[in-house]
């Protein structure tokens, strides 16, 4: 008799919503292993005291909400499951191939903090968000960078072993076990993980950010999925924290003195006339570039969009629409110049 089939001769006297703490428990200590690596990681960087004490406590309150977005619909859907629900194998199969699962995304999503961790110096931000955008650069980009069939193996094996230890001795088999329990006993626990969760999860959300000085600590603090759903959310990215800026004073005057403007003491413009030096030309033939700008902005090509750029559908109507422009005109360019590139890279190579 196979380990997943004996089951059904067993009894779960603690019922199954202990399956619940075990997976809270599971998320707790992915958290806190990623925190102490990431701290480790850059502890030349870290202010060790109450206030790195004060960003793992509150790093464990974001986990544990963080976790209650899929626990709670779990607790719930465990409650709705009659008492011999895991007796059928397929239902056991399931539950063993959705364990594996959370195990190896937990862990897939911790190696990807660490690394990303290791090139920002912070959790997932709106980079992670863009990383999902230009999905085919990224992904050359980390497969020359990164031994990728390493880390997934590494994944994997991980993966293996945790749920191992999981299934050993037949411990995730007595959770899927027959209870002992009434159906009112189900959904009583399912009500009380409900509502502890669901506390933790409003602590989250409606209480302040706690301030920290250390930028480092501050990251500690955060949550890799619950700060890639907030970038996604705001769409945008903090320019002064990833790039080098000068004062304002400093770059206002370097560019006053670039443009051959005067001085003035806290100057914040640049405007100034420009002059031709030569005859005016009334050229009939005007190029406007816009990075980015996708078609379904504009309503010729999306009638959502009508009135968003009548200037632009005036132009259209009274100028020449280039239609096949970029796929008979820029595409071979553009190709001629990389297999341009690719030779010249191999000629360097040798």
């Amino acid at each position: 008799m196979s380990e997943v089939d004996a089951v059904s001769k067993q009894t779960n006297a603690c019922g199954r919503h202990a399956l619940i703490g075990a997976l809270l428990g599971w998320s707790l200590a992915v958290g806190l292993v990623t925190r102490l690596l990431l701290a480790f990681y850059s502890r030349a960087d870290l202010t060790a005291g109450p206030a790195l004490a004060g960003s793992f406590l509150r790093g464990a309150v974001v986990d544990a909400a963080v976790a209650g977005v899929w626990l709670v619909p779990l607790a719930v859907m465990l409650a709705f499951m009659p008492r011999g629900f895991f007796a059928a194998r397929w239902s056991r199969v399931t539950a063993h191939a959705g364990l594996i699962l959370v195990i190896a995304v937990t862990l897939f999503v911790a190696v990807a903090e660490f690394f990303f961790w290791d090139e920002f110096g912070v959790r997932f931000n709106f980079i992670a968000v863009d990383y999902l955008v230009y999905t085919q650069e990224v992904i050359g980009n980390i497969r020359e960078s990164y031994p990728m069939g390493v880390v997934f193996g590494g994944i994997a094996a991980a993966t293996l072993v945790v749920y191992g230890l999981s299934v050993c001795g037949g411990r995730f088999n007595r959770l899927l076990a027959p209870e002992g329990k009434s159906a009112g006993a189900r959904w009583r626990a399912a009500a009380i993980w409900t509502l502890g969760l669901g506390a933790v999860m409003a602590a989250f959300v409606l209480l302040p950010d706690p301030k920290f000085k250390n930028m480092f600590v501050a990251e500690l603090a955060r949550n890799g999925t619950a700060s890639f759903v907030e970038a996604f959310r705001a769409n945008t990215l903090d320019y002064e924290r990833f790039y080098a800026v000068l004062p304002e004073e400093v770059a206002f005057a370097r560019m006053r003195a670039e443009l051959g403007l005067a001085q003035q003491e806290g100057a914040r413009d640049l405007v100034r006339t420009v002059r031709g030096r030569m005859a005016e030309r009334r050229l009939n033939v005007i190029q406007i570039t816009v990075e980015s700008l996708s078609a379904e902005f504009l309503a010729r090509y999306d009638v959502k969009h009508r009135g968003l750029t009548p200037v632009w559908m005036r132009w259209r109507r009274a100028r020449w629409r280039l239609t096949g422009f970029t796929r008979r005109v820029i595409a071979p360019i553009v190709a001629w110049k990389r297999c341009r590139f690719r030779c010249l890279r191999r000629r360097v190579g040798r």
